[in-house]
């Protein structure tokens, strides 16, 4: 057991988590990852908008200066990822670089827990 959620994601097979005293999920760690867990890609654009374009509207993109930033459920299979570049593509968008990364324990930790606390 422990209470530090950066060791319990590096070392545990299994994950629960307790609230009030109660266990409310128990999960191998992969699979609490992948089915709760949401991934971004950030495109770093060569240069940034003033306005996002009508046609990305549907991918509630958030804008960082010259980034990009598409999230999605890691457990969806449609992510649509290649309608988004198409789409870049059509808008004439150059993309400078791309990167991924995943949720953490502790935003899977959190946004689990987030409905709870708001209910006192």
């Amino acid at each position: 057991t422990t209470h530090y959620i950066e060791e319990a994601e590096d070392m545990a097979d299994r994950i629960g988590i307790i609230n009030s005293g109660k266990i409310i999920h128990v999960e191998e760690t992969s699979q609490l990852m992948h089915t709760l867990g949401k991934k971004h890609i950030v495109f770093e654009l060569t240069k940034p908008f003033n306005i996002i374009p009508d046609t990305l509207a549907p991918f509630h993109l958030k804008q960082d200066g010259n980034s990009l930033e598409y999230v999605y459920e890691s457990k969806n299979e449609s992510n649509h990822i290649n309608t988004l570049l198409d789409i870049f593509k059509s808008e004439n968008i150059t993309i400078k670089d791309i990167y991924t990364k995943q949720s953490s324990l502790e935003e899977i930790f959190v946004e689990m827990l987030q409905p709870k606390m708001t209910e006192k």
